[in-house]
């Protein structure tokens, strides 16, 4: 879940495209105490995992760079079974 969700942070601030700017914009619509941890955790992983990321992709590879803990939890996740057009359909 947690790999999903930092995936989902940069994909939505576009983090590995343009940087903080996407960011930036909107943490300028935030007040409280959410602004300063929004803040922070963008600043220590969201934009390591970004720079990780162009760095992939600079290298022509498209790939999540899962360790090899997270790879076995992804193949247990898609070994459950898959959709299709016509629904559920068994992973047997």
């Amino acid at each position: 879940m947690k790999l999903s969700a930092e995936q989902a942070f940069i994909a939505i601030f576009q983090v590995v495209q343009q940087g903080d700017a996407v960011f930036e914009k909107y943490i300028g619509t935030v007040e409280g105490p959410q602004k300063r941890s929004m803040h922070d955790y963008f600043r220590r992983v969201a934009m390591k995992l970004a720079a990780a990321e162009k760095e992939r992709n600079e290298a022509g590879g498209a790939g999540l760079g899962l360790n090899s803990d997270e790879e076995e939890d992804m193949k247990e996740i898609m070994s459950v079974g898959r959709a299709d057009s016509e629904g559920w359909v068994s992973g047997d």
